[in-house]
């Protein structure tokens, strides 16, 4: 039998739909979530079954439907924690739909361990937050995004290495742009098995490096696509 291929502007819709629901429990606002699932998407596509949104419903609206109806007890210094970034964004939905999905690229890179089946992931802190993450960025004018994600990991982590030309998996996040502006990306991953680590690279000191399993990477890690396709990660 032959098989149908996803059409890409079902396959636009179904990331938007992934990445709006995975939103809409970070944010724990009820109006994002419900704009979702009543847009007509088939919610069952991205792994979620009628119980999963009834129950995210439920906490969104407040109440617990594994005890009942009863309103759900709220730490009583809430309200005075101050807003995240997804929380501001929550009370300014034109500013976070208001553009397309950017392209980034990003270098997923690993290196074998000595006498077992097992490799290492390489993880680097963000120099504006600290957070965990893999070398990332901007596709670049004359390069191919596998070469741009190649160089990304040498400026960023100070490693070369044979990196594939085709992705191994995406995941989504929000960036805030230098100018303050917030825009959600789609990153491409690109697996890099590394065979050169430099001394000398642009953001030496500016970062820290780390070689982890794939289980400690993918718990460092934030994005949760990000941390199913690190667990998952088979060097091809």
């Amino acid at each position: 039998m032959q098989s149908i291929q996803p059409s890409r502007a079902s396959m636009t819709m179904m990331l938007i739909d992934r990445f709006v629901f995975q939103l809409a429990i970070a944010l724990q606002t009820s109006w994002l979530f419900f704009l979702w699932k009543f847009t007509g998407r088939c919610y069952t596509n991205i792994g979620f079954g009628d119980a999963q949104v009834d129950f995210a419903v439920s906490r969104l609206r407040g109440t617990d439907v594994s005890k009942g109806s009863g309103p759900l007890k709220n730490d009583r210094h809430e309200k005075h924690r101050p807003k995240t970034l997804l929380q501001q964004l929550a009370s300014r939905p034109d500013k976070l739909f208001s553009g397309a999905f950017r392209q980034q690229v990003a270098a997923l890179c690993f290196r074998p361990v000595p006498e077992t089946k097992e490799i290492e992931i390489l993880v680097i802190t963000s120099r504006d937050s600290g957070r965990w993450v893999i070398p990332k960025g901007w596709p670049m004018k004359g390069k191919s995004l596998s070469q741009a994600a190649a160089i990304e990991a040498l400026q960023e982590a100070g490693v070369r290495g044979k990196v594939r030309k085709r992705p191994v998996g995406n995941y989504t996040y929000l960036k805030m742009l230098d100018d303050g502006q917030v825009v959600p990306c789609i990153v491409d991953v690109f697996q890099m098995e590394v065979s050169e680590i430099v001394q000398r690279f642009k953001e030496k000191g500016e970062r820290q490096v780390a070689w982890v399993t794939r289980a400690e990477a993918a718990r460092r890690l934030r994005e949760i696509e990000l941390k199913s396709l690190v667990i998952d990660f088979s060097p091809r």
